[in-house]
């Protein structure tokens, strides 16, 4: 077993996906992007299909069990389909023959090493994260910028839900905020 429960930090995520790589050579593994501190944004992929499946996981700093589990999800795809195996009575090879599976599973690395490392974990950005932060950084979950990506999506998240909260510029969490 190379995903093991334990707390995450950004350089564990990445020596996981590439020992996961290692041992799964077949399956597609990239780099899709860069966070705002210069850390790599992964995507694991399996499957041959031009039909599309996207999990996404760790937007939030204090979230890491998504991350977790997509990084689990995924080695017990890996190996169900090596070894011609099931999960759940599904046949994985067979499934993934007009399918693809694509996870992302660490979404903003910046916000996990923060939450973790506090504004050392933001390179670069320290000082903004270390104002934004005020000292209390017990609820961090917004990348280096400040922007707390699972709020970054068209779905009017300022207007409905946190309308009354007025988050408006670059904080731990709730800001919308272009990422």
């Amino acid at each position: 077993m190379i995903v093991k429960p334990e707390p995450l930090t950004y350089d564990s995520v990445k020596n996981m996906i590439s020992l996961l790589r290692s041992e799964y050579g077949f399956a597609g593994f990239e780099v899709i992007g860069r966070s705002w501190a210069g850390k790599a944004v992964f995507s694991m992929s399996l499957g041959d299909g031009s039909e599309n499946v996207l999990f996404l996981g760790g937007m939030r700093g204090k979230e890491q069990m998504t991350t977790l589990l997509l990084l689990r999800f995924f080695e017990k795809m890996c190996d169900a389909y090596k070894n011609d195996k099931k999960i759940s009575a599904v046949k994985i090879r067979k499934s993934l023959q007009n399918r693809k599976v694509t996870i992302v599973p660490l979404v903003s690395p910046d916000a996990l090493d923060i939450a973790s490392k506090r504004a050392d974990g933001a390179g670069v950005y320290a000082g903004l994260v270390a104002r934004a932060a005020k000292g209390d950084y017990s609820k961090w979950n917004a990348n280096a910028r400040g922007v707390d990506i699972s709020r970054n999506f068209k779905f009017r998240h300022n207007e409905i839900i946190y309308d009354d909260l007025s988050f408006s510029s670059p904080s731990p969490q709730f800001y919308a905020g272009p990422s």
